[in-house]
């Protein structure tokens, strides 16, 4: 005897269409020699393969052959990036294994290709950054053009590991606007001096008198900046140490005795 029911459930999985999608193209291999040449052969290969050809005709296969050689291009460059990039990452594992276990005291050399290797990795995190500046559209690199909440999520989406560099780019903007505005006051840890945020790597603390109207301010340029940016104020990562009657609100995490700012 029992008082519940069996219930069947059966699903069935519809696989829907796939869309033609887009392709986008990264405008960096334009300088890229190799791919300048590939691209004129494939022009004059198409001409002279479609000598009869209707102008518009031969245009639009034109168009459509550079869009392939781009795409198959750009994929084997992926490609070559990835092993120039795990290939020096597995050395480095390895020779660090090898430094530890070792019982001898010279171990210049197996240190020198440890560095040699870091550097080569550098280069293309080097390389990586500059991609990323130019898709988040930072300000200072890019002609005064305002970053984008689409390029930042790109990034994000990526969990890309230079996320804290490109985090430190789109601060610089917020810090310069808050230490500037005369409506929030920081606090006076020197007598002329007003203290009102501390910025190390991807972490942010801000500083505040007692005056509500600078909490008000503060927050209302956080929320702006996180619309117009895509770096929004995560509230449950967001601790707000109170040392005086502020009204809570907005859902923070809100606490009198002790916070933690940089891993303290």
């Amino acid at each position: 005897m029992t008082d519940h029911s069996l219930v069947e459930l059966k699903l069935h999985k519809i696989q829907p269409e796939r869309g033609p999608g887009y392709f986008k193209i990264n405008n960096s291999i334009l300088l890229d020699t190799q791919y300048q040449t590939q691209i004129k052969q494939e022009i004059l290969n198409t001409v002279q393969n479609n000598k009869d050809a209707n102008p518009n005709t031969l245009w639009e296969v034109i168009k459509g052959n550079i869009r392939n050689t781009t795409i198959r291009y750009t994929s084997c460059k992926q490609k070559e990036t990835h092993k120039l990039e795990t290939e020096p990452i597995k050395t480095i594992e390895t020779l660090e294994k090898q430094l530890n276990e070792t019982n001898t005291n010279d171990t210049t050399a197996i240190e020198n290709e440890i560095t040699s290797n870091k550097q080569v990795l550098e280069g293309i995190y080097h390389t990586q950054l500059n991609g990323i500046i130019l898709r988040a559209r930072a300000q200072h690199v890019e002609h005064n053009e305002k970053n984008t909440k689409y390029f930042a999520n790109i990034e994000k989406r990526r969990r890309c590991p230079l996320s804290s560099s490109l985090f430190i780019i789109c601060i610089e903007y917020l810090s310069h606007h808050i230490q500037s505005n005369k409506h929030m006051k920081g606090i006076s840890l020197e007598p002329d001096e007003d203290t009102k945020q501390s910025l190390f790597a991807d972490d942010a603390t801000y500083f505040l008198n007692d005056n509500y109207d600078s909490f008000h301010n503060l927050i209302e340029s956080l929320t702006l900046y996180g619309m117009t940016s895509g770096l929004k104020l995560n509230k449950s990562k967001f601790t707000l140490l109170r040392y005086v009657l502020y009204k809570k609100e907005m859902k923070f995490n809100w606490t009198s005795d002790e916070a933690t700012t940089h891993g303290f």
